[in-house]
């Protein structure tokens, strides 16, 4: 699901799919305050990790992301 969203989506917004398994990662999701998976939010190009909104955690159902990704592209 989230794979076809972003096929459809990414002319217009960047998306980052994080690997737990590299520690970089890892840091970048904490500074997030992602503690599981699968995680989504929103950052702003001019901001950073700590600037997220928007976050959801937990299965999410097409509906809901794709109405985070239209408000996001509205702004």
């Amino acid at each position: 699901m989230v794979h076809g969203l972003r096929m459809e989506y990414q002319d217009r917004i960047n998306f980052v799919i994080l690997d737990y398994m590299i520690s970089e990662q890892r840091e970048f999701a904490s500074i997030m305050s992602v503690a599981g998976h699968p995680a989504f939010a929103v950052i702003d190009v001019s901001q950073g990790p700590e600037d997220a909104r928007n976050q959801t955690f937990g299965f999410q159902d097409e509906s809901k992301l794709r109405s985070i990704l239209e408000e996001l592209i509205a702004i």
